[in-house]
């Protein structure tokens, strides 16, 4: 176990420090399975706090399933599952701490948008002029599927875009993760296999495969997943269904060629399985280059589409909708109705009026402006960079950057000598199903000052400047 870090005058209280500090450790396996933790009195002697301070974190600690106490024993590390527990444990603390905007952190972690002063008002406006005029529609429960306003300006924007669509396969849950969710109890057993590449969402892979599903993974490519990979596995086993981020894939921010989609498409339609196709980012191009959905080119229902608000719009609304091939509508919307009933008709009727008015299409504009100055300003800084690279080529939108670190960096131990230093990112454990991808991170200008995005790459670079000495000094 290493030493802690405590802030005395951080805001933050010591025994959730002391909880942070020790879920780090045994995420990065400082701290080991099986170990025994300091007693609360040694505890409280070294770091000068209450001994019910230490306590408190250790009930914490507990209580989240880090560690266990034996009866006259101590207190010990459980086991984790290295990938899925470790991956959405950061991944939870991407989210809620994103949303804190501390002024002593550098955030390139979060990718969720916070609601400016403008769209809140916005907001705030509608909702009234909706409780004025309509006020029993606002707080009766909605249908299942989702209220007709939000679903209609949905099929007016989806159909004018090209796509062929009924408002029949359309229907309102909340984000895309839910939709992942719905996918997972309806559609999911122990038999299912599922492809995807490495790396990915882990988020999504890692609730399909609480679902009892298998995972497989085909390697990434710069234009999408690498198809000599995936007519392999397909060679070797049936697969049930294919996720992927074809824009702006998270994490790696690839947008697949057209060709790949293709040919991925016909796949599909040649062997039986069906495409889950994330799209939350597609609206975040910059400079109106075409990155089409799946959807856009499926004839044959080979594709379940699903699409947000969250990272276009402001997340707290937690409104996305999905495209259901007909063979699966009813599963899905029993599946969304034994969840939740319905998304709450007071956000969907008001997400129905500022896409009516216009207001959201406004908003789009101004956000592909401040996004793609900020991440004009990070590219410059990663190219002038003296460690870190770009592993593939600019695609001009999203919300992230994939970034290569020098081949002996690991980027959890990365990330963990960041974090004692209010740097925030993501290593490539969270994304790498695999275990094959170490030397990575994703990189984030949303959540950051465009005024900090410089002095952070400056910040990150001296630390695996750092980290090189100490290898070499091992040596």
């Amino acid at each position: 176990m290493k030493q802690l870090e405590l802030k005395r005058n951080s805001g933050k209280s010591l025994y959730q420090q002391i909880y942070t500090e020790l879920r780090a450790q045994i995420f990065r396996g400082d701290i080991s399975a099986g170990e025994l933790l300091p007693s609360y009195r040694f505890m409280s002697r070294k770091y000068q706090v209450n001994v019910s301070t230490v306590q408190k974190a250790y009930d914490l600690l507990e209580t989240n399933g880090y560690i266990e106490r034996r009866h006259g024993s101590g207190c010990f590390v459980l086991p984790l599952d290295s990938f899925e527990f470790f991956a959405d444990g950061v991944m939870l603390d991407s989210v809620e701490e994103g949303q804190s905007e501390s002024e002593n952190v550098i955030d390139f972690a979060t990718s969720t948008p916070m609601a400016g002063q403008e769209e809140t008002s916005d907001f705030i406006r509608l909702i009234n002029e909706l409780a004025e005029q309509r006020p029993h529609a606002l707080f009766c429960y909605p249908p299942t599927r989702g209220v007709p306003a939000l679903i209609e300006v949905i099929h007016r924007r989806l159909v004018e875009s090209g796509m062929s669509v009924g408002e029949e396969n359309i229907h309102i849950v909340g984000g895309s993760q839910q939709g992942i969710d719905l996918i997972c109890k309806s559609l999911i057993n122990k038999n299912t296999v599922i492809l995807t590449e490495d790396p990915s969402y882990s988020v999504a892979t890692n609730c399909f495969q609480r679902a009892g599903a298998r995972i497989e993974t085909v390697p990434m490519e710069h234009d999408g997943p690498d198809l000599n990979a995936v007519r392999e596995k397909l060679f070797k086993f049936p697969i049930d269904f294919y996720y992927t981020m074809p824009n702006f894939h998270c994490p790696t921010n690839v947008s697949w060629s057209r060709e790949k989609r293709r040919e991925l498409l016909s796949l599909a339609q040649e062997y039986g399985f069906v495409m889950i196709e994330d799209d939350c980012l597609g609206e975040l191009s910059f400079h109106d280059a075409e990155h089409r959905a799946f959807r856009w080119e499926d004839t044959t229902d080979s594709v379940i589409y699903l699409n947000s608000f969250s990272k276009c719009l402001v997340p707290g609304l937690r409104l996305g909708y999905m495209l259901v091939p007909g063979r699966y509508e009813k599963k899905l919307i029993l599946a969304k109705f034994s969840t939740d009933i319905a998304s709450p008709a007071i956000l969907q009727e008001t997400l129905a009026l500022y896409i009516q008015r216009g207001l959201y299409d406004a908003h789009l504009t101004a956000l592909r402006s401040v996004y793609a100055e900020k991440r004009c300003c990070m590219m410059d800084a990663i190219q002038k960079s003296r460690y870190l690279s770009l592993p593939y080529p600019e695609h001009d939108g999203g919300v992230f950057f994939w970034v290569r670190l020098p081949e002996e960096i690991d980027s959890s131990e990365l990330w963990g000598r960041l974090h004692h230093q209010n740097i925030k990112l993501l290593p490539s454990a969270v994304f790498s199903h695999t275990g094959l991808l170490k030397n990575f991170v994703r990189m984030s200008y949303v959540g950051c000052p465009t005024d900090q995005i410089g002095s952070g790459i400056t910040r990150i670079d001296a630390e695996i400047e750092l980290m090189q000495l100490g290898n070499q000094t091992k040596v």
